[in-house]
């Protein structure tokens, strides 16, 4: 069985075929931290206005701030498509007809 040594030109060629999807796969990796330090700071505060009692009347207008947090946090989280809020909304026309 013969081994195969390989040169400093197929070396060179290894390296410089690797460093691109490495730098793709780090820059995804940053975007996914982004994204969920959004999202956990989104459903932080949605814990905290749930947390406000009823009967807090300085702060039980905050609560009308939940629908909008939710909102953000599946729009952050790519699920925007699948929020409640957005099957309020008329679908966009289609293009077709006479309408």
């Amino acid at each position: 069985m013969r081994l195969l040594v390989p040169d400093a030109g197929h070396l060179s060629q290894v390296m410089a075929q690797s460093t691109g999807p490495a730098f793709i796969l780090g820059a995804v990796a940053g975007f996914t931290s982004i994204l969920l330090g959004r999202m956990t700071n989104v459903l932080d505060r949605i814990r905290s206005l749930n947390e406000i009692a009823e009967d807090d009347t300085a702060r039980a207008h905050l609560k009308s701030d939940i629908p909008q947090a939710a909102q953000e946090a599946a729009e952050s989280s790519g699920l925007g498509w699948s929020c409640d809020r957005h099957h309020e909304k008329e679908p966009p026309p289609t293009g077709k007809g006479g309408g």
